[in-house]
């Protein structure tokens, strides 16, 4: 253990704090020590904002300026009490779609079908976007 009632222990302890509060004095005279710093990390934080807002209206209009109420509309959806309702997921993603499906019959002619297609994808999608929004 380390006796600090010792003269050449009080006096390395008081050097040490010297050493830190002349540090600390020089760094308080000289306020544009971090300037650079602290300018380079408001930009950033600044254009971050930036590229928040700008992803917010690239994400609207790729959902046909649906995305800004979207959240509000799934809410909505889930208090009312009715019977038949036009889920806002729904306009949003749809689920299933007509497809058109091209194959060769029994006499080697190309044969036309229309489907019902189930867009699987839309299901993870719709979810997502209600936890972005």
């Amino acid at each position: 253990m380390v006796d600090f009632s010792k003269p050449e222990v009080k006096e390395k302890k008081t050097e040490t704090f010297r050493k830190a509060a002349t540090y600390y004095v020089q760094t308080l005279q000289c306020r544009h020590y971090n300037l650079p710093y602290s300018t380079g990390y408001i930009i950033c934080e600044f254009l971050n904002l930036v590229i928040v807002v700008l992803n917010w209206h690239f994400t609207n209009a790729f959902l046909s300026q649906q995305f800004t109420t979207y959240g509000s509309d799934v809410l909505k959806d889930y208090r009312r009490d009715e019977d038949y309702k036009l889920n806002p997921m729904d306009v949003v993603f749809p689920k299933v779609a007509k497809c058109d499906f091209h194959k060769y019959g029994p006499s080697g002619s190309l044969m036309r079908y229309d489907i019902m297609c189930v867009l699987a994808l839309n299901i993870i999608n719709e979810k997502i976007y209600v936890y972005l929004w």
